[in-house]
């Protein structure tokens, strides 16, 4: 459990620091394509708008969720609590719906192809990401704090991931125009 635990701690430190180049760089692409009154590419200046909004949202959520597990990682580190009864069915239980709702939404973008559903399985895969390592930590941290935190986030992103599926299955069911 604690080569886990390291794990996670290292991979939400590097995600934290992709996130911290992420959000300036999406600051530049807004500041640049804001201002409409230099009659230049419209349809440049609105892709720009678009991947700019896209990386100070993502940006800013990974600096907040990884910083909050990478802090929680190393404190569940510092002291790991054994996994076994509830923690154990927790850990199998959150694992289980984080891989089936990549699964799934996996499923529908593939059915979907080049539709609005597939850029939500790209969204469902960044929330089971997140996701499963605050299961991790959750079950693996002896503190009650720390446990009550990442399992709350957890849940959180995983109901997200959840509406986000039927969202992507309901998509799916509209008639194509």
């Amino acid at each position: 459990m604690r080569a886990a635990l390291g794990l996670i701690r290292g991979l939400a430190l590097v995600g934290v620091v992709l996130s911290v180049l992420a959000v300036p760089l999406g600051g530049l692409l807004l500041a640049i394509s804001l201002p409409q009154d230099r009659g230049d590419n419209g349809l440049g200046d609105v892709i720009a708008v678009g991947i700019g909004s896209f990386l100070l949202v993502l940006g800013g959520a990974g600096i907040v969720l990884g910083g909050g597990l990478a802090l929680l990682a190393r404190r569940a580190l510092a002291s790991p609590a054994e996994i076994r009864g509830s923690r154990r069915t927790g850990l199998v239980v959150g694992l289980a719906v984080a891989a089936g709702e990549v699964l799934i939404s996996s499923v529908l973008a593939g059915a979907a192809q080049m539709s609005p559903s597939a850029a939500l399985s790209f969204f469902v895969g960044l929330l089971a990401l997140f996701a499963a390592p605050f299961v991790i930590v959750a079950s693996a941290s002896r503190r009650r704090t720390g446990c009550v935190v990442a399992g709350v986030l957890a849940v959180a992103l995983l109901t997200l991931g959840a509406v986000m599926v039927v969202a992507q299955a309901w998509l799916m069911a509209q008639p194509q125009l």
